[in-house]
């Protein structure tokens, strides 16, 4: 399964309406490629990269740009929350955050005030959910250029 690594190469035109790219970080093997596969169905013309941890994040974020970064909250090396601060560049750059978890949203205020996450989809929402909330933080982005 492709990962995040040196072997990408920079994206030609970031802001085509066609096309997008997005960066799918989530620990769990199964679940990414269920939702990179569902993505890839509901998003056509979306590229989506993968990364299983915070280190592949930041090192597929210094090779390439994404338009959304989808990260779950728990990871195995560590929060989205240290994702975030170490991706600051990239979303002051305009890339667009949407965090995922099992956690209900309570539990999830720290993160959902942050300035710097754009949309959160509980994973019992299901993947279409997921699909559209990104949609919608990249039409957003979009609009606003």
């Amino acid at each position: 399964m492709p990962k995040a690594s040196s072997q990408t190469t920079p994206q030609a035109n970031r802001h085509s309406s066609e096309a997008g790219t997005i960066l799918l970080v989530e620990d769990h093997q199964g679940y990414r490629e269920v939702m990179k596969a569902a993505l890839g169905s509901y998003l056509p013309g979306f590229q989506v990269v993968e990364a299983e941890s915070i280190q592949t994040a930041l090192a597929a974020l210094s090779e390439r740009v994404f338009e959304v970064m989808v990260t779950d909250m728990t990871l195995s090396d560590g929060s989205a929350i240290e994702l975030l601060d170490g991706a600051g560049s990239c979303i002051a750059a305009g890339m667009k955050v949407i965090a995922i978890s099992g956690h209900d949203n309570r539990e999830m205020l720290p993160v959902l005030n942050r300035a710097d996450v754009h949309g959160y989809v509980s994973k019992e929402s299901g993947l279409r959910a997921l699909a559209h909330s990104v949609r919608s933080v990249v039409e957003e982005g979009r609009a606003s250029r």
